[in-house]
């Protein structure tokens, strides 16, 4: 662990709390936004993909730091461009949290019919041939299980993404 601990002293930079100190850099600010008919520029996919990249490489991101480097910001502040990319990372987390609802909802819905099915399975025990009654208590079965699976696998992947991303940009600095 402290040859791990050296070699990464050698490939990473740090800063003074010791996070590791990642630098994006861009020539333009054209390189960064894409610039719409909307009020709010929108953030370039390569910028996006590199953020997203950062969080799925393993590292926390209470363990790193993002510095930001645009050598020409033409008429752009770096707390106006702050601003601009946490907006656009805002309505991410947004959508995501939109997401997440349906979610919750497709999932008590599936509960619900899984339920339903179940007890017409056990109502109709020994009053329909027994091949339609399993039928019927194999599918209730299966919606709840599905149930199951999207609340507990697909939630944590949409949610914590989001929120990582805002606490990664919330300690970013622009150069």
């Amino acid at each position: 662990m402290k040859v791990l601990k050296e070699l990464e002293k050698d490939f990473f930079e740090f800063d003074e709390t010791g996070r590791r100190l990642i630098t994006i850099a861009y020539d333009d600010v054209n390189d960064l936004l894409e610039v719409h008919d909307t009020r709010v520029p929108q953030l370039s996919e390569d910028f996006v993909s590199q953020v997203k990249y950062l969080l799925d490489g393993g590292v926390s991101q209470t363990k790193m730091r993002v510095r930001l480097q645009i050598k020409n910001k033409q008429s752009y502040t770096s707390e106006q461009l702050r601003l601009i990319i946490q907006k656009n990372f805002l309505l991410y987390y947004l959508i995501a949290k939109k997401s997440l609802r349906k979610l919750k909802l497709q999932v008590l819905a599936l509960i619900l019919f899984g339920a339903v099915l179940l007890g017409i399975s056990y109502a109709f025990s020994g009053k329909v041939p027994a091949i339609f009654n399993d039928i019927i208590n194999i599918s209730g079965t299966l919606v709840i299980w599905e149930a199951a699976y999207l609340f507990l696998f697909t939630r944590n992947e949409k949610g914590s993404r989001s929120i990582k991303i805002l606490k990664l940009l919330a300690c970013m600095e622009i150069a």
